[in-house]
């Protein structure tokens, strides 16, 4: 029992440094800009607090005695697998937007969930491509499915470490569907760490899901905003998903 303890200690811990960092970087340099420059500001803050997370979780898997973030001795991913990976994150928030845009949820949790995906113009766009489709995934990737997974292996039988790594990764995104889809998107981003004995393959999916949410203009726009459009990217999504799942899960190797 003092072990299970001291191990969500030690993950919520981790959780909560992640938050700290995050909140000091936006206090101390949140004030450098204008009203107008604030949005791209506090994209500029999160990319470089993720940068210092990231550093600081690697520092710390340099002298662990025991890995932490470092890939399972012959277990390197195949480059087709990242492919894969990467095809399935887009997938996924491609059948995601369109399954949320068919349901009857209030209009006002839509908004809400809308307003927090980041969607800049001209410079503001590219420090949001570098904070969310590349730093931040990675960092969240390091921390969740690396770190935090992995002290709480330790203690827990699989099963469990894996429902409460789950659960810390969705209780950090706050908003309720956004807890949802988290709550989902991080059994699938878990299963990919084991199931391929490494972060890379997780890194890839997430930056693929983040990266599309910039590609769905385009999508709305080719099969229009009509219930039967979303029915089609929503069809389209799913199907294929299940088609990467399969592949991904199917027990086949891949060939060096």
């Amino acid at each position: 029992m003092e072990q299970k303890g001291k191990a969500i200690a030690a993950a919520l811990g981790a959780f909560f440094a992640m938050a700290f960092v995050q909140n000091l970087c936006l206090t101390l340099l949140g004030g450098l800009w204008t009203p107008e420059q604030a949005e791209a500001g506090r994209t500029l803050v999160l990319g470089l607090s993720a940068a210092i997370i990231l550093a600081l979780l690697l520092l710390a898997d340099r002298f662990s005695h025991e890995p932490l973030l470092r890939q399972v001795p012959g277990t390197a991913p195949h480059p087709l697998i990242l492919t894969e990976s990467a095809i399935l994150g887009a997938a996924a928030n491609c059948a995601l937007s369109a399954g949320l845009s068919l349901a009857a949820f209030s209009e006002q949790l839509l908004a809400e969930y809308a307003q927090a995906i980041p969607m800049g113009k001209g410079a503001a766009l590219g420090l949001e491509l570098t904070a969310y489709c590349l730093l931040i995934p990675v960092m969240e990737e390091a921390l969740f499915r690396g770190f935090i997974l992995n002290v709480l292996r330790r203690a827990f039988p699989l099963a469990a470490a894996v429902g409460l790594e789950c659960l810390i990764f969705a209780w950090g995104h706050g908003q309720a569907l956004w807890f949802v889809y988290a709550l989902a998107m991080g059994l699938a981003l878990t299963l990919l760490r084991l199931k391929t004995g490494g972060l890379c393959a997780p890194i890839a999916f997430h930056i693929a899901f983040n990266a599309a949410n910039y590609l769905q203009p385009q999508l709305y726009s080719a099969v229009g905003e009509s219930r039967k459009g979303l029915v089609i990217l929503l069809a389209g999504g799913l199907i294929v998903c299940a088609c990467m799942i399969l592949l991904l899960f199917s027990g086949r190797k891949k060939k060096e």
